[in-house]
């Protein structure tokens, strides 16, 4: 049997190029996390999926909790509105109807959401519907309570970094470990290592 595969990507700090990472970084491009050209025969990768676990890595390595911060918040937002979504297309669907007992699977969800309360008979379905819509809005609250958290957040202190401020980042770098820096063969991990470096010996001690 002839399976499809999927495209092969870079999965770790230790293996992303110091150039994919800064092309994602600045320009979103997620296409980078590619490590190998595409052919048609290829499966496409959740990129999306893979720049989170590289990126909450990043954020381990680097010991930035604001950024950490904020992938969290992005975690949270997804699935309140995945929830949301799922829970606005099983009340559509059981109020056109009227029926409970012909989508149990909706049903089952739903139960799985926390709405374990209600009987879910036919006889009870329209006002279980209307109970479920009024808790779901406790839901709508978190999402927009997440969404200011994330706004305030994302606004902190300016610009995003562009490539010219990494350019002269690694220059700095550079400079520093005394020998160029090649951010093509140079990974993340690599990188993370001379700045910490950098980091270390440029901190005051004892407030001196």
């Amino acid at each position: 049997m002839n399976l499809i595969r999927t495209r092969k990507t870079y999965s770790s700090c230790n293996e992303l190029p110091l150039h994919n990472f800064i092309m994602i970084v600045v320009k979103n491009d997620l296409s980078m996390l590619y490590s190998e050209p595409n052919r048609f025969i290829y499966k496409e990768a959740d990129l999306n999926e893979i720049w989170h676990i590289i990126f909450t890595e990043y954020n381990e390595l680097t010991k930035n909790e604001s950024a950490f911060h904020v992938l969290s918040l992005v975690k949270d937002i997804t699935v309140i509105n995945f929830k949301l979504q799922q829970i606005q297309s099983a009340v559509d669907i059981l109020f056109k109807y009227r029926s409970a007992h012909h989508f149990p699977e909706l049903i089952d969800m739903l139960k799985s959401m926390g709405f374990i309360r209600y009987s879910y008979s036919d006889e009870t379905i329209e006002n279980d519907l209307r109970s479920i819509i009024m808790e779901a809005k406790k839901m709508v609250f978190d999402l927009q309570q997440h969404e200011r958290e994330y706004k305030e957040a994302t606004e902190d202190n300016g610009k995003s970094a562009t490539i010219q401020d990494y350019i002269d980042l690694i220059a700095q770098l550079s400079k520093y470990m005394g020998f160029p820096i090649d951010k093509f063969r140079t990974t993340v991990s690599e990188f993370i290592s001379y700045l910490n470096d950098f980091k270390r010996a440029n901190t005051p001690k004892d407030g001196k």
